[in-house]
């Protein structure tokens, strides 16, 4: 080996070493580093630019769940009762008138019947009414969640 060759050998590991030292003190996660320093400011930015834009947005949109809102499920659910309840109420009323208007005079036993049926027919529609009720609330909070659905205040 000549001297030429350890004097060349020698400039390029202390260039390779000079460069890692620097490659060193620009790692973002050096301490002091400048690189470090701008991508934890940038990083402080983007996440108060999320807190002031986009907070307030999911905030408002998380209020419409259920698990957040207790008031939202019950108020849902006395809403389908009452609406079933004033539907039977119409609906025995229009019996009753539809029956005067035909001349029908329906025995004591026969109103009881038809007073049965309708009562019946009535708590299998609250029911009903009241499931589909809960599986919207539940896909009302699953879309809110997601974030598919264009206006949470909408129950379905």
């Amino acid at each position: 080996m000549t001297w030429a060759a350890v004097a060349v050998g020698g400039v390029a590991a202390a260039g390779t070493v000079g460069s890692l030292v620097y490659a060193n003190n620009n790692r973002p996660d050096a301490q002091g580093s400048p690189v470090g320093a701008n991508t934890a400011k940038l990083l402080r930015e983007q996440f108060a630019d999320w807190q002031n834009t986009f907070m307030p947005i999911e905030l408002e949109a998380l209020k419409g769940i259920s698990f957040n809102n207790d008031a939202l499920l019950p108020s849902s659910l006395d809403k389908a009762r009452k609406t079933v309840s004033d539907s039977y109420d119409s609906m025995g009323g229009i019996l009753e008138r539809q029956n005067r208007g035909l001349g029908i005079v329906p025995t004591s036993q026969q109103e009881a019947t038809n007073k049965r049926l309708l009562n019946l027919n009535e708590a299998a529609t609250t029911a009903s009414v009241q499931n589909k009720t809960r599986a919207n609330v539940r896909q009302m909070d699953e879309q809110i969640l997601l974030g598919t659905t264009p206006n949470p205040n909408i129950v379905r």
